[in-house]
């Protein structure tokens, strides 16, 4: 059985702290007209993705379609989320309760109840950072589908969280994008 363990030893020990970030001046960043563009020199932006405030969702549980439930496995930030059963991660308590931090035009941060970091996306994966209204990589697309589900798509890389379950007794335990 997976228990929740504190990561500390699994990641650097530099704390990552989000930067200070300022409202944009651009025009064209609301609600109607969208987002600010990411810069494309790799330079640091210290500049809010929105300039809106964000309506903060009721505590929820994101489930795929498989079953498995989005949880922090490592209470350190910068560890990777993983796809658990509910049965399975019980005794991660609130690691698998998550805040929406919702934005114009259906994009939204997501926000750990238990360790207040939000899904980042990292490589091929999705790890828990400090919440940074300015990075692309927190910041996520949801799509609603036909069958009411909501697919969620990272605005920093344009991949969607999934987490596929090949074999019913032993993939429980990944989460992919």
């Amino acid at each position: 059985i997976p228990s929740l363990i504190s990561g500390a030893d699994l990641v650097p020990i530099t704390p990552i702290t989000p930067p200070l970030t300022r409202t944009s001046n651009s025009a064209n960043n609301n609600a109607v007209n969208g987002i600010n563009p990411r810069f494309k020199d790799e330079a640091f932006n210290d500049v809010l993705i929105f300039k809106n405030r964000p309506a903060v969702s009721d505590f929820l549980t994101i489930l795929g379609p498989s079953g498995a439930a989005l949880t922090v496995w490592a209470l350190a930030q910068g560890n990777w989320i993983w796809g658990y059963t509910l049965i399975d991660s019980k005794g991660f308590g609130d690691a698998r309760v998550w805040q929406l931090l919702l934005y114009p035009n259906d994009f939204a941060m997501i926000k750990n109840a238990k360790t207040n970091t939000c899904l980042n996306a990292y490589g091929n994966g999705i790890v828990h950072y400090p919440c940074d209204a300015s990075n692309h990589a927190q910041m996520w697309k949801l799509i609603p589908m036909s069958n009411t589900a909501v697919q969620i798509k990272n605005l920093g890389n344009g991949k969607c969280i999934q987490a596929p379950i090949t074999n019913l007794y032993g993939d429980f335990h990944k989460v992919f994008k």
